[in-house]
């Protein structure tokens, strides 16, 4: 008889082994501090979705994840050609992106323990040939007849597809206009009219100068309006250029008609949320100051701006980064969709 229970403590060991040899094998893991199993419940995170070039679509997980059949969505559609793994990388293979356009993403993706993880985000499509731009004049005070604008040059030829210009900074920002593609040669003039009303004149012209009729467009620039237009902040604000919403900066511009003494709390500049566009552009090296932190000085003035008397850069687009490439231009001095008057507003 104690033979026979000796030999039924050995099977049911046996057996106890086996079933917790079968859970770690599932599982993955034990916990060196706990006797019990610890299951990997925890799927994929998805950490960033980059463009590397026209055809590519690169999707990085926390850990290495595979997508699962049928499951990829883009809109607008663009045709998977092909799906590679590295680590934790998955590069997708598309059909041609139109620089600069909106696409959205939706996939379900699960790690080696069958965790799944439905994801969708935002890419722009990938423009390899941003042109050289830089912000050539404002008005920040505009009038019903002459709304808010911001003119650009550029300097070099290129594409325009998903720059994007903001009313701020991309950490902090009233609005932004992210551009479609469009192609521009050195010297084209771009006004971007920051009052929108949605009337069927607000064409943005994006072929030819001449598409929009409305009383307020360049003859020799192309216009385009800020969706959802409400015009820029008066007397003290940021506008930023950027190669793509989330891309490298191109320029920027910090006007104030503020003093260092007109707040203690936020250096003079009046609100937190400026303070930041502000530390924002200077810390992405869109801004020289004097000191070790900006101060309202550090801008352009804005005292003496109006409708017709416009924040201007010198005519030769010098860019020092700094409040020295700019001028406020006499009454009627200003010039949108041409070459800037050099002329400085007098008070005398």
């Amino acid at each position: 008889m104690a033979t026979r229970t000796t030999d039924l403590r050995r099977l049911a060991a046996a057996a106890m082994l086996t079933a917790l040899s079968c859970i770690v094998s599932a599982c993955g893991k034990v916990s060196a501090s706990h006797p019990f199993i610890e299951p990997d419940l925890m799927p994929p995170l998805l950490r960033a979705v980059e463009v590397p070039d026209r055809t590519s679509i690169a999707v990085s997980f926390s850990e290495p994840a595979l997508l699962e059949s049928g499951s990829l969505v883009i809109e607008p559609p663009l045709d998977l050609q092909g799906v590679a793994y590295d680590g934790a990388r998955m590069l997708l293979s598309v059909a041609d992106q139109t620089a600069g356009a909106e696409y959205q993403l939706k996939a379900v993706v699960t790690d080696e323990r069958g965790n799944g993880l439905g994801m969708a985000a935002r890419f722009y499509g990938h423009n390899g040939d941003v042109p050289r731009l830089v912000i050539t004049e404002l008005t920040t005070r505009g009038s019903r007849t002459r709304p808010d604008r911001v003119e650009l040059v550029a300097l070099s030829a290129g594409d325009l597809g998903g720059v994007t210009l903001y009313d701020g900074t991309p950490g902090n920002y009233r609005n932004r206009m992210v551009f479609p593609a469009m192609a521009v040669e050195p010297g084209d003039f771009i006004v971007v009219h920051c009052v929108s009303t949605g009337e069927p004149a607000e064409v943005n012209e994006t072929a030819s100068k001449a598409e929009s009729n409305h009383p307020q467009a360049s003859a020799e620039a192309y216009d385009l309006w800020l969706p959802d237009g409400k015009g820029l902040s008066g007397n003290n604000g940021v506008v930023s250029l950027y190669g793509r919403p989330d891309g490298d900066l191109l320029d920027g511009v910090i006007y104030s008609d503020r003093t260092s003494d007109s707040d203690e709390r936020y250096r003079g500049f009046g609100t937190r949320r400026m303070l930041e566009r502000v530390d924002e552009l200077v810390a992405a090296g869109g801004w020289q100051i004097t000191g070790e932190l900006a101060r309202p000085e550090d801008a352009v003035d804005a005292n003496d701006t109006t409708s017709t008397r416009s924040m201007a850069r010198a005519s030769d687009h010098a860019d020092t980064d700094s409040r020295a490439d700019w001028h406020v231009v006499p009454t009627r001095g200003a010039t949108f969709g041409g070459p800037n008057t050099d002329e400085v507003f007098s008070r005398r």
